[in-house]
């Protein structure tokens, strides 16, 4: 007997939490994923850039 996956909830939203949704992907991961984090305003531009381009890939909806 297989069980279902499980949801995973990533909690952060620093370049190492989307490099683990990232990396839950790339290993074949196709349930659910949920990242929860906020991206503050006095981050670097490079960086928020980064984080940007490797969350498109990872998001399907997104909240307010």
């Amino acid at each position: 007997m297989t069980t279902p996956p499980h949801d995973i909830v990533v909690v952060g939203a620093s370049l190492a939490e989307l490099r683990a949704a990232q990396a839950l992907r790339a290993g074949g991961r196709q349930g659910p994923l949920t990242l929860i984090g906020a991206v503050t305003a006095n981050r670097a531009a490079r960086i928020t850039a980064y984080r940007t381009r490797l969350a498109e890939h990872l998001a399907t909806h997104t909240s307010p």
